[in-house]
């Protein structure tokens, strides 16, 4: 038996291996055929930025895959191996990067890393907290919201430094990217408009999330986000009887979860207060058609009325 183990185990790495290899070599060969730019992201709504700018020039792959957290993130041997090829490197500033980069960057010689927050004045996360909590958690205390996506005059800023870089990379085709720029902007000024229309009836409505991600969003549209999570972690038994304490005072009319999260703590509280959580997606790669839809799904949610039940 503990020999047939060993060569199940043996054999399984082999095949990972070979896995690796072969997806690497097929991957190497895509980029040599489509001689475009190589960028690499760190999280799906950036592709759509990215793509947004450079169009059929560059070529985007993200480190973070669909349903992932990019707080606790760790990348795959895979993933460290494709940003060899990367041209660029957009970071935006959420937590994995940090450690992450740490490791790597001093490998990645040909790669160059452009920061797309560098210009955005940041506001300070937002966490419920409690006796004896410790800050060891991937988003800590008083620490400054990476969230900066989720609010479209914001991402301008961020498109901003990806002309800039690619414009640095490729002068030849920077008027090319200069009016994409252009469009993206204008894209990002009508959606912004779409959200403010939405939402302006419900101005001062609060709801419940797990994870505080929506404070660029509810700071730009006046909303109020009343987070489930303590210092990155579940809340106990006393922290979620102030949660329902703390939606009652603030007339919460909705609770929001993410994929990405636990949803225990969450159905927990929309139990005891009567409200039926729903799941909102911020890390989309269709940027636009995923912002209306949150837009839509809040304006319809967040009501005047109150829906609290004590």
């Amino acid at each position: 038996m503990k020999k047939l183990s060993l060569f199940a185990i043996i054999s399984i790495l082999i095949a990972v291996s070979a896995y690796l290899f072969l997806n690497n070599f097929l991957f190497k060969q895509k980029i040599n055929q489509q001689n475009r730019i190589n960028i690499a992201v760190s999280i799906l709504p950036q592709t759509y930025f990215v793509k947004a700018i450079g169009k059929d020039k560059v070529s985007v792959f993200e480190i973070v895959p669909p349903g992932a957290e990019p707080a606790t993130y760790e990348p795959l041997p895979m993933q460290i191996s494709r940003l060899s090829y990367a041209d660029i490197y957009f970071t935006i500033g959420v937590p994995f990067e940090k450690r992450f980069l740490t490791k790597i960057k001093g490998d990645l010689k040909k790669t160059h890393f452009i920061a797309t927050d560098t210009d955005i004045e940041k506001i300070k996360m937002a966490h419920h907290h409690h006796e004896g909590a410790d800050n060891d958690s991937n988003h800590e205390a008083g620490e400054k919201d990476p969230h900066i996506w989720l609010d479209p005059q914001l991402v301008k800023v961020q498109a901003t430094s990806v002309y800039k870089g690619l414009a640095a990379y490729d002068p030849k085709n920077e008027s090319f990217y200069k009016k994409n720029l252009d469009d993206f902007n204008k894209e990002m000024d009508e959606l912004n408009n779409y959200i403010e229309n939405k939402l302006s009836h419900i101005k001062g409505a609060s709801f419940i999330v797990f994870h505080p991600v929506w404070g660029y969003f509810t700071k730009r549209y006046g909303l109020k986000q009343i987070a489930i999570e303590v210092e990155g972690k579940e809340p106990s038994p006393a922290d979620i009887e102030k949660i329902i304490s703390e939606a009652g005072e603030e007339n919460a009319q909705a609770i929001f979860l993410q994929k990405q999260f636990s949803r225990k703590s969450g159905e927990r509280i929309g139990e005891a207060v009567g409200l039926k959580p729903l799941f909102l997606d911020p890390l989309s790669d269709d940027y636009v058609n995923n912002m209306k839809y949150i837009a839509d799904t809040m304006s319809k949610e967040l009501k005047k009325e109150n829906k609290f039940e004590k």
